[in-house]
C-alpha cells in the first residue's frame, strides 16, 4: 500500500528511530509510574470476576497437569492458557504477568506506529503513535488479568502483517496473518468478522491475477483453520458435541439481546452467572431436564433469535442504542474495574491521559477525509467496521471496545496530521472538515447519547470481597454498604452477611442471607450461606436442611455437598457423610483442593467397617 501524497516532511519527523525513542520512551515511564500506583493499592491483589475464572483456571492447569481438560471451553482458552506458561516459569508471578503484558502494551504501540508508517506520513504515524501511548485505558488493561491487551495486540500484528502481505506478495505472509486471526478468534471469536474482511479485501480489492488471489486467500484461510481447528477437535472430544471455541455464546448473544436488554451489560433476572456462567443450571431448574454445554448455548442463541424475528422494531432500536453507545465519553464498564473509578481511587496517574473523547474528533476527521479512497484504506475501515460489528451484536463495554482503539487511533494519527498540514492553506477547508468532524464526534459521544450515571457497585463490592479475605472486616462491610447505594443485589446481602457470621452475629448474617434469597429466590449461594452459618453455631439439622435446598436449586454446587457430607459426619451419620463427600470428590477436579477430602472419606470407610465387625 503506498503512502498518501502529502507536503514535504518537516527534518524533525525523518529520523524514524529518534520517533520511536521519544515515543516509547514516554510509554515506558507511564507504565513505571503507573505500575508503582497500582502496586500500592487495593488492585494490586485483583482477581475478580473473569479475572478470578482465567487465573482458577490457569492454576488448575499446573496443579492438576492437565493441559487438555475434561469440559468444553466456557471462555475462549489462548489467555489463560497463557497464564499457565506464565505461572509455570514465575511461580504464579501477578507482578510478572503484568510486566509482560506491558511489554505487549508497548508492541502494540511499535505496530501502530509501522502500519500508520506504512500506509500515511511519518508524522501521522508519529502522531498515531503517541497517541497510543497517551491512551488511558491500555495502560488499565495492561495490568488487569483480561485477554483485552493480548487481543488488541494480535488485531494491530494482524493489520501490519496483511499490509506486508499486501505489499510482498509472498503466500508466507499471508500464512503469518492467518496464524495471527486464529490466536485472535482465540481471545474472542468474533473476530471471524476480521477474517471475512481479509478475504474479501483479497478477491475484491487487490489488484493481482485471480489465481494469486486464490492461493493467498486459501493460504490466509488454512492457517486460520491451523489455529482454530485443534480447539474444535478437543472440545468435540471431550463432549461430544460440535463447539467451534467456546460455550458461553449464545448466552452472551441473549445477554445483549432480549426483550430487557439495554444496551450494555444486564444480566437477566434469575441467572447467578458467578455459579451458573453459561446459565445451564438455570435451564435445567426451569425446564426440568438436563442440558449439555452446547444444547444450553444452542437455547440462548435461539431465544435472542426469537426476540429479534417477533420484535424486529425493538431490535432496530435496541441496535442503534448500542450503536451510540460504542460512541460514549465515559469508559462503560462491566468487570468490577470501572476505569474513572480506579484513576480517581487507586491510581492517580490514569486521570490525566488520554480519553476516547480525546481521540474520537481526531478519528472521525481521519474517516471523514480518507473516504473517497476507502478502496485503498480498505483494511482499516473493515477492520474497524469489524471491532463496530463485533460490539453491538452483543452488549457495550470498555474492554469490547477496546480493540477498535488501534484503528480509531491510526485514523486520529492521519486526521491531526492533515489539520496541520491543511491549516497553512486551507484554512476554511480546515475550519469546516474540522469542525464539523468535532461537532459530529462530540455529539455522538455526549449530548446525543444516552446518559450513564455512575455506577461503582462491582467496585465497591469487590473491594470488600478483598477487605474480607484479608480479615478486615469493618472495612469490608464499609464497602459492602457502599455497594448497595448504587444496586440491591442478592450477592451484596449475601456478602454482607458472611462479614456478620465472621464476626458471630448469626442472626444479622440470617438476616442479609434471607433478604438476597428474596431478591433472588433461583439462586443458590444464599441459602448455601444460610447452612454454613448454622454449622457454625452447631446447628446441623438446620444446615442440612439448607444444603438440600441448594441441591434443589443448583444441583452442581459442590460445596453444598461437602458441607453437607461433613454435617452428617458431625451427627455420626457416615453413612449419609461418605455418601455425600464422594459425590463432591466426583464434581470437584482440583486434587489439590480436595486431597483433604480423599483423606476423609478414607477414614469414613474405615470407621463404616469397624461398626459392621
Amino acid at each position: 500500500m503506498k503512502k498518501q501524497k502529502q507536503q514535504r516532511t518537516i527534518p524533525f519527523f525523518e529520523n524514524r528511530r529518534r520517533l520511536l525513542a521519544i515515543v516509547l520512551g514516554i510509554s515506558i515511564g507511564l507504565r513505571i509510574i503507573i505500575l508503582h500506583q497500582w502496586n500500592a493499592s487495593v488492585f494490586s491483589v485483583a482477581v475478580w470476576s473473569d479475572s478470578a475464572t482465567y487465573n482458577q483456571w490457569a492454576r488448575s492447569i499446573i496443579t492438576s497437569g492437565d493441559w487438555i481438560g475434561t469440559n468444553p471451553f466456557l471462555m475462549t482458552p489462548l489467555y489463560p492458557y497463557l497464564l499457565a506458561v506464565i505461572y509455570t516459569i514465575t511461580g504464579e508471578s501477578l507482578t510478572a504477568v503484568r510486566l509482560i503484558q506491558n511489554a505487549i502494551g508497548i508492541g502494540t504501540i511499535l505496530l501502530i506506529f509501522l502500519s500508520a508508517d506504512k500506509m500515511f506520513q511519518r508524522r501521522a504515524a508519529f502522531f498515531a503513535a503517541m497517541a497510543a501511548a497517551l491512551y488511558g485505558p491500555f495502560y488499565l488493561h495492561a495490568n488487569l488479568l483480561l485477554v483485552e491487551t493480548v487481543k488488541v495486540f494480535l488485531l494491530i500484528l494482524s493489520l501490519y502483517l496483511l499490509l506486508i502481505a499486501t505489499e510482498k506478495k509472498n503466500i508466507r505472509w499471508w500464512i503469518y496473518s492467518g496464524l495471527v486471526l486464529g490466536a485472535a478468534m482465540l481471545c474472542r471469536p468474533t473476530d471471524i468478522f476480521v477474517v471475512g474482511i481479509a478475504l474479501l479485501w483479497i478477491f475484491l480489492l487487490m489488484v493481482q491475477p485471480f489465481s494469486l488471489r486464490l492461493r493467498s486467500a486459501s493460504a490466509l484461510f488454512a492457517a486460520v483453520i491451523l489455529i482454530v481447528l485443534p480447539v474444535t477437535i478437543r472440545n468435540y472430544s471431550v463432549s461430544k458435541e460440535f463447539i467451534p471455541i467456546t460455550s458461553n455464546g449464545g448466552l452472551n448473544f441473549y445477554l445483549g439481546n432480549n426483550p430487557k436488554a439495554v444496551g450494555v451489560y444486564y444480566n437477566v433476572d434469575g441467572l447467578d452467572l458467578a455459579n451458573d456462567p453459561d446459565g445451564r443450571i438455570f435451564l435445567e431448574t426451569t425446564k426440568g431436564k438436563n442440558f449439555t454445554a452446547g444444547q444450553a448455548s444452542a437455547y440462548w442463541m435461539n431465544e435472542a433469535v426469537d426476540y429479534i424475528v417477533k420484535q424486529p422494531a425493538d431490535f432496530i432500536v435496541l441496535a442503534g442504542m448500542k450503536a451510540l453507545l460504542f460512541f460514549h465519553y465515559k469508559e462503560i464498564g462491566q468487570l468490577g474495574y470501572n476505569y474513572h473509578f480506579i484513576s480517581r481511587n487507586a491510581v492517580s496517574a490514569l486521570g490525566y491521559l488520554l480519553t476516547f473523547a480525546v481521540i474520537l474528533p481526531f478519528s472521525v476527521v481521519g474517516i471523514v477525509v480518507l473516504r473517497k479512497e476507502w478502496k485503498k484504506y480498505f483494511l482499516l475501515y473493515g477492520l474497524l467496521a469489524a471491532q463496530f460489528l463485533s460490539v453491538i451484536l452483543f452488549f457495550v463495554t470498555d474492554r469490547f471496545r477496546l480493540s477498535s482503539m488501534p484503528f480509531l487511533i491510526l485514523f486520529a494519527g492521519f486526521g491531526l496530521d492533515w489539520l496541520l498540514v491543511q491549516w497553512k492553506f486551507q484554512r476554511r477547508k480546515v475550519i469546516m472538515v474540522g469542525g464539523g468532524s468535532l461537532m459530529l464526534a462530540m455529539s455522538l459521544s455526549t449530548f446525543l447519547n444516552v446518559r450513564i450515571d455512575d455506577e461503582f457497585s462491582t467496585e465497591h463490592e469487590y473491594i470488600g470481597m478483598n477487605y474480607f479475605d484479608m480479615k478486615l472486616y469493618e472495612k469490608a462491610l464499609f464497602e459492602y454498604r457502599q455497594a448497595l447505594r448504587y444496586n440491591d443485589s442478592f450477592h451484596i446481602h449475601n456478602n454482607i452477611g458472611n462479614v456478620y457470621s465472621a464476626t458471630g452475629n448469626i442472626p444479622a448474617a440470617m438476616k442479609e442471607y434471607q433478604r438476597g434469597s428474596e431478591i433472588n429466590p433461583r439462586q443458590a449461594i444464599s441459602v448455601f450461606s444460610m447452612g454454613t452459618a448454622y454449622v457454625r453455631v452447631q446447628q446441623f439439622d438446620s444446615a442440612l436442611t439448607c444444603f438440600a435446598k441448594v441441591k434443589h436449586l443448583n444441583p452442581r454446587f459442590a460445596p453444598a455437598y461437602l458441607n453437607a457430607g461433613l454435617s452428617y459426619w458431625y451427627t455420626g451419620n457416615y453413612g449419609k457423610a461418605l455418601t455425600e463427600l464422594e459425590i463432591y470428590l466426583a464434581m470437584e477436579p482440583d486434587r489439590v483442593k480436595t486431597a483433604s477430602v480423599r483423606q476423609d472419606v478414607e477414614n469414613l470407610k474405615q470407621i463404616i467397617a469397624g461398626e459392621k465387625r
